[in-house]
């Protein structure tokens, strides 16, 4: 469940895409042995014109931070829109010019599309700006004739960055991606997504520290403590920091060789261990990788998180 990867997750859903086609015509082909082919209906797509009279500046769309929308990355968008008001596209665009961090000089570019959230057949609109140097997603829904906005994010500096490189990606059936890669110990990923509802979930957050040789800060029972590695191979332990929220952490590690090879074993995870008592003294709990992944796939579960 080590997944901290350095290519989009768009990529892997097109070449799954065009495997699972593969696939399929080749079933067919052994299908003769079956007495009756049995075929699901396809699923109605449910559209709204509403998002027509959005994107001809005609409707307005509701902004709902508080409920739906992740903040962390929202800059300009915090600093431009207000809870419970309602904007039109150019209402947006002009605020995030006038009250944000974006030249007024910035040509505006929009693109629209349409996207699946939770794949239920009821279509959103993603909403896709680019203004100078910023980037943005929007994901506008039809909630009982109203448009709300439900989720949005943005990348307002350089995806090269100095110290490593970001990214995020915005899925079709409304799962995203966040990935910074650093020059330095550091590398975090996330992943979220909004449901059919139009409801935002953080599926999990995870934080990987390459190289455990300086005090490391984790954040447990609502309080912040420090584990320090003096007397321990530093050198060759990966720590991985998963979290589902702000209180939630769970801290896993792996042993790897000079040439950066995973050789955790078994007994890496005994109670006995040094890095695993190291941690046990400051009251953490070292998960294991199997422990990991049955983590994430209860709260995959729990969230209704589309299986990749």
């Amino acid at each position: 469940m080590r997944r901290l990867r350095k290519y989009t997750i768009a990529g892997l859903i097109l070449g799954m895409a065009f495997s699972m086609s593969a696939c399929g015509d080749a079933g067919s082909k052994n299908a003769g042995a079956a007495t009756e082919a049995v075929t699901e209906a396809p699923k109605e797509i449910v559209d709204s014109e509403l998002y027509d009279s959005f994107i001809n500046n005609e409707a307005k769309a509701l902004f709902r931070s508080k409920t739906g929308i992740r903040t962390a990355m929202m800059f300009n968008i915090g600093a431009a829109l207000e809870e419970g008001e309602s904007y039109t596209i150019k209402q947006i665009v002009f605020l995030l010019q006038s009250k944000g961090n974006i030249p007024k000089s910035a040509e505006p570019d929009i693109t629209y599309d349409r996207i699946d959230c939770g794949s239920d057949g009821v279509q959103e609109l993603l909403v896709k700006f680019s203004l100078g140097n910023t980037e943005m997603d929007m994901i506008i829904k039809d909630i009982d004739g109203e448009l709300v906005i439900c989720y949005a994010e943005e990348c307002n500096f350089s995806k090269d960055l100095p110290q490593g490189y970001f990214e995020f990606t915005l899925n079709p059936d409304g799962t995203s991606e966040r990935f910074f890669f650093s020059k330095g110990r550091t590398e975090m990923e996330e992943y979220s997504y909004v449901d059919g509802n139009g409801d935002y979930h953080l599926y999990y957050g995870l934080e990987k520290t390459t190289r455990f040789v300086m005090d490391y800060t984790v954040e447990t029972g609502g309080k912040k403590v420090k584990v320090w590695p003096d007397g321990l191979d530093g050198e060759h332990i990966v720590l991985y920091d998963y979290y589902f929220s702000d209180d939630e952490h769970f801290i896993s590690y792996e042993v790897i060789d000079d040439n950066g090879n995973e050789i955790t074993t078994d007994k890496d995870y005994d109670d006995s261990n040094e890095v695993v008592k190291r941690f046990a003294d400051e009251g953490v709990k070292i998960y294991s990788e199997k422990e990991i992944e049955k983590l994430l796939k209860g709260k995959a579960e729990e969230i209704g998180y589309p299986e990749k």
